[in-house]
């Protein structure tokens, strides 16, 4: 019996084989040769560490900066704060020392109870004023003369007439005559507030001697600014 021998791969088939293991074997090479030698991987490591870390000395710069920046502010908005301050102590001591002098220059002459000042001021809070008012009196005395004083505001809401007395407006005074005790001068002052739609016009100050309204003195002045609005010196 003849033997047959097994078939042999023809010679192309066996070419095309070789190829095709050559392609994936530099496939795969070349795959490999990509990838980062452990090396370089380490490098990249340090140079990723250093970048966080100087990312994070710039926040922590920037965090600071921001930080002096607010301390800046504040330094600076408490100063201004501060001069606003000091300018009106001395606004206000130069115009208690201009009453001081204006006090020693009136005319001794006359005799009796005078009033010489009003002054109302604006405060932060709306419709809200702070006033003075100053009364002095010519009479020689040993001892604290006892007098009675009224204000009254005197202006318009809707353009009607409507008069107020201090004790409407003002939380401290809790009558509408005040009574008074002084030697020589008085310094009268408070806070007081205007009622929503009420425009003032004039202030008008009485005071007398207590128990003698005979010789009551009546004098008028401009709302704020205090000047002289023609109202009688002396009503009987």
């Amino acid at each position: 019996m003849v033997q047959r021998s097994a078939p042999r791969l023809p010679a192309v088939a066996l070419v095309l084989v070789v190829a095709a293991a050559g392609l994936l074997l530099g496939h795969w090479w070349g795959r490999v040769e990509s990838i980062p030698h452990e090396p370089d991987r380490g490098k990249l490591r340090r140079q990723l560490a250093a970048e966080r870390q100087r990312s994070a000395h710039l926040e922590q710069e920037l965090v600071n900066r921001m930080v002096a920046a607010e301390v800046d502010w504040r330094a600076m908005a408490q100063v201004r704060q501060l001069v606003t301050e000091l300018d009106e102590r001395i606004a206000a001591q130069d115009e208690e020392l201009n009453l001081y002098r204006l006090l020693l220059q009136q005319d001794n002459s006359v005799k009796g109870l005078h009033i010489e000042h009003w002054r109302a001021m604006p405060t932060a809070e709306p419709g809200t004023y702070g006033y003075r008012l100053v009364v002095r009196q010519n009479v020689d005395l040993r001892e604290s003369l006892e007098v009675s004083l009224k204000v009254v505001l005197l202006g318009e809401t809707a353009g009607e007439p409507v008069t107020f007395t201090l004790a409407e407006l003002d939380e401290g005074v809790d009558r509408e005559v005040v009574p008074l005790s002084f030697r020589y001068f008085k310094f009268f002052d408070g806070r007081l507030t205007l009622p929503e739609g009420f425009l003032p016009r004039e202030v008008e100050v009485s005071v007398w001697p207590r128990g003698k309204k005979d010789e009551l003195r009546v004098r008028r002045f401009a709302w704020s600014t205090g000047t002289d609005a023609g109202g009688p010196a002396a009503a009987g």
